[in-house]
């Protein structure tokens, strides 16, 4: 017999004895052949006989066969490969569940004994043993049978690995195995510990259903046993454990946070510190599980680990990557500082491996986030640490590349920031990280550079080292917002740069299609794309006519009178400023009044903020209309003529002095010359009758430029004809 037999064996003669002692009945009746009790030394005969009895017996010859077979299997485990080939698995597998008390117990030796050889027990496998195995004999009241169900189930585990596995989990397996875990003799617990370890290690949903079943509270039970090997296998279970939101959520509300951080300072057993390192890493990605690891003390327990990184660099990975998790807390990330874990940080950046730097990198960007910790880090070393991340800008790893931009952008925010990461050379390596094949990557050396385009030093270093080519190119792909930012900042107080830079910033970008793309972003509803793009398109608009000419031939002038209307004062106020500067050129000056946009410069003027009033007054003076022509000069003061015949009641005061702004136009009814300057009057009176324009108003009104009286009286004139 195997010496990994299950314990407790049972000699022929004690089976029988045991056998007959729990029932009384009439004398067993054997094969006339050649019985097993008779010597008989034809085993094929006898085995035949135990299935034949074990399949159609009354519940009598089913104890004696099985009885019999247990006795037989654990003297001579051949005899049992006859028992496979005459079909007795499944008669086996019956008695197993539904048999009497002595047959189900013989029954479950005959499966222990199944259960050490590889091929029997694949047998018993595909029989559909295991449902009824990890059923009632794992939960039998009888520790006899209850022990050797256990024995079996673990052997079978590990020879049949991953099928087995999944049955024992699909056939309710689990928390029988973790009930004996918890309330078993020690033998028991030992066993059923092993079982769930090697379930805790198969795939998902696995151990999902464990952490359901009451896996975690015997995991964490276990991880304080004083046997090393005990532990280790605790800290195998927890971890994995910890990947799936279910365990997760278990190891939280069961207080696993302080056993973790016990673990994590084993100075025995260094698999317990890492495996309790990458638990507390996976833990630490739920705004729960933060909040109670910083309780229990746990930024003091993972920067201590940083200090180690020469010995242990995994456990210092997964540290990492815990303090990392941690600082995405903005309550955290001054403590982080506090207890010194910068110093740390970037030493690891500096000299350890590259699974290390990346976690590093990540919570030095997290870190980077808030005003101290960012000024910790600018300062470290006199500048050295901004260095050393910009050497990784050229690393080979992409994502240690990442996460390098990541912080650099992070530390970006401040403005105190700039000229030393200026002088690091940061922008010489960002700018051709524009090209990403990452598109987040490109997305934050964008927002980087957008950032540090405050800076004229840094604006000009951007341009001279070719960005705005890929900043343009990025308009029309995953990262429009960011790119509009950027190009917006560089062309923010363009004017006081030299005329050099000034010229290439302004060519670079309409060389690129970058117009249009800036036009088609302004009615983007996507983040602050639209707000950027305007920005942009407003600076532009300063610079030159032929650039205001491009402005105008794309789509810009009716994106920007839509976006007159919106609630951001600073939208509304750049789209205005476009505006007014796009009206200069003769060929706009028609489009933006065939836009709409006139009545909503026109209601600026008397609701927006003083910035908003003044840009739109310029705006309007700007706007000229095409009166050379006498039928366009005709069909407006027809327009203003019918517009007052179609009010009955109309107070239309006139000046019979008052010269006629529209050159050409025919008289009014009551023989006075129409004025643009009295039509806007007599609207005014009859929307405010309570208080009408004075007559000192009236003459500032009429101080006003031609072109732009003109073209609000055609706006009221419009309105009156629509029965606005």
């Amino acid at each position: 017999m195997s010496a990994d037999a299950a314990p407790g064996g049972l000699g022929m003669g004690r089976t029988l004895v045991r056998m007959l002692s729990l029932r009384s009945g009439g004398e067993p009746t054997y094969d006339r052949r050649g019985a097993l009790l008779q010597g008989s030394c034809s085993q094929h005969q006898d085995v035949t006989w135990i299935v034949s009895q074990m399949r159609d017996g009354d519940e009598s010859c089913q104890e004696q066969a099985t009885a019999l077979l247990a006795d037989l299997a654990e003297t001579n485990e051949a005899v049992l490969d006859a028992f496979i080939n005459e079909g007795g698995l499944q008669p086996l597998i019956h008695i197993l569940g539904d048999g009497s008390d002595p047959a189900k117990e013989c029954a479950t030796v005959v499966v222990a004994v199944l259960a050490q050889s590889p091929e029997r027990g694949a047998a018993f496998v595909d029989a559909g043993g295991m449902k009824t195995l990890v059923g009632r004999p794992l939960t039998s009241k009888n520790a006899y049978r209850r022990k050797r169900a256990l024995w079996a189930t673990v052997k079978l585990m590990k020879l049949q690995g991953a099928v087995v596995v999944a049955q024992v989990a699909e056939f309710g397996g689990i928390p029988p195995l973790a009930n004996l875990a918890g309330t078993g003799d020690k033998e028991d617990r030992k066993r059923a510990a092993r079982a769930l370890c090697i379930l805790s290690e198969a795939p998902p949903p696995i151990p999902a259903i464990m952490a359901r079943d009451g896996g975690v509270r015997v995991m964490l039970k276990l991880s304080e046993a004083i046997s090393d090997k005990q532990r280790v296998l605790a800290a195998r279970a927890l971890a994995k454990f910890s990947e799936g939101r279910e365990g997760q959520d278990e190891l939280v509300t069961l207080g696993g946070i302080a056993p973790l951080l016990k673990m994590l300072g084993d100075p025995d057993e260094e698999e317990c510190r890492c495996k309790a390192a990458y638990a507390l890493a996976n833990l630490s990605m739920r705004s729960r599980a933060r909040r109670v690891m910083r309780r229990n003390g746990a930024i003091n327990e993972l920067v201590e680990v940083l200090e180690e990184f020469e010995k242990s660099p995994g456990e210092v990975a997964m540290a990492a990557c815990a303090l990392c998790n941690m600082a995405q807390e903005e309550g955290n990330r001054d403590a982080i500082v506090d207890r010194g874990a910068v110093p740390h940080l970037m030493k690891i950046v500096e000299v350890a491996e590259d699974g290390s730097q990346k976690m590093a990198l990540a919570a030095l960007g997290n870190l980077a986030r808030s005003k101290r910790p960012r000024n910790a880090i600018v300062r470290w070393e006199g500048g050295a640490g901004v260095t050393l991340v910009v050497e990784r800008l050229t690393d080979q790893d992409k994502v240690k590349v990442h996460q390098a931009v990541r912080l650099v952008a992070n530390l970006a925010i401040s403005r105190a920031a700039h000229e030393t990461i200026e002088e690091a050379g940061a922008i010489r390596h960002m700018v051709p990280l524009v090209q990403s094949e990452w598109p987040e990557t490109r997305r934050l050396v964008a927002g980087c550079l957008a950032s540090l385009a405050v800076h004229p030093e840094c604006k000009k270093d951007i341009v001279n080292h070719g960005a705005i080519p890929g900043l343009v190119a990025m308009l029309s792909g995953d990262n429009q917002e960011q790119a509009a930012y950027a190009i917006a900042t560089l062309l923010d107080g363009v004017e006081a740069l030299v005329p050099e830079i000034r010229e290439s910033i302004v060519a670079g970008i309409a060389a690129g299609d970058g117009i249009p793309l800036l036009a088609s972003l302004l009615a983007s509803k996507s983040g602050y794309a639209s707000l950027h793009a305007a920005h942009a398109v407003a600076s532009l608009s300063e610079s030159t006519t032929e650039i205001r000419k491009e402005i105008g031939h794309s789509e810009a002038v009716l994106n920007l009178a839509d976006l007159l209307v919106e609630e951001n004062v600073e939208l509304r106020v750049s789209a205005v400023r476009a505006l007014a500067n796009l009206a200069l050129v003769e060929g706009n000056q028609e489009a933006i009044a065939q836009s709409g946009c006139i009545r909503w410069l026109i209601h600026l003027l008397h609701t927006g903020d003083e910035k908003c009033r003044d840009l739109a007054a310029s705006a309007l003076s700007n706007v000229t209309f095409s009166y050379e022509d006498d039928q366009r000069r005709l069909r407006v003061a027809a327009a203003l003529r019918k517009a007052e015949r179609n009010r009955p009641n109309s107070n239309l005061t006139t000046s019979g002095t008052a010269k006629s702004q529209c050159d050409g136009a025919s008289s009014s009814r009551d023989g006075s010359e129409s004025s643009a300057a009295a039509v806007i009057s007599g609207w005014f009176s009859r929307v405010n009758e309570k208080s009408p324009l004075e007559p000192v108003e009236l003459d500032n009104l009429k101080c006003l430029p031609d072109r732009l009286l003109q073209a609000i009286a055609m706006e009221i004139g419009k309105g009156a004809a629509q029965g606005k």
